[in-house]
């Protein structure tokens, strides 16, 4: 098996995994916002063929005994973050499972960003 690849799939896992933690950090102060964590699952040979062309892997957690590193998956973070009382009459917080429907352009949309304000008609933004 050539050497290269596990190193390239590891690099690559961790490339995902700083985009993640880069987009985490830049909506930390976004109203409503969850955070994305990459789970990793690792590849092991199990057995090669004596040309070493014909590799049968076992998939399992991320670990010490992995050879390849590869995302799983990304999955969303629902916990609750911390309430924080603004004095604004239209603000809204979730304690809680939920998220608030609202109107768009594009259909109806889920949020759990409780920040709301009306324009001049009154009518929601």
């Amino acid at each position: 098996m050539n050497s290269i690849y596990p190193v390239l799939s590891g690099a690559l896992a961790q490339e995902k995994r700083l985009e993640l933690i880069t987009n985490n950090l830049a909506n930390v102060s976004t109203s409503g916002f969850k955070k994305d964590i990459a789970v990793f699952e690792g590849l092991t040979p199990l057995s090669t063929d004596a040309a070493g062309t014909n590799v049968q892997f076992q998939t399992r957690l991320l670990g010490s005994d992995s050879t390849f590193g590869l995302l799983k998956t990304v999955e969303t973070d629902f916990s609750a973050g911390a309430i924080q009382i603004t004095d604004e009459p239209l603000d809204l917080a979730i304690q809680g499972e939920g998220f608030f429907a609202v109107q768009s352009p594009e259909g109806v949309r889920y949020t759990r960003n409780g920040h709301f304000t009306l324009d001049s008609d009154r009518q929601h933004l």
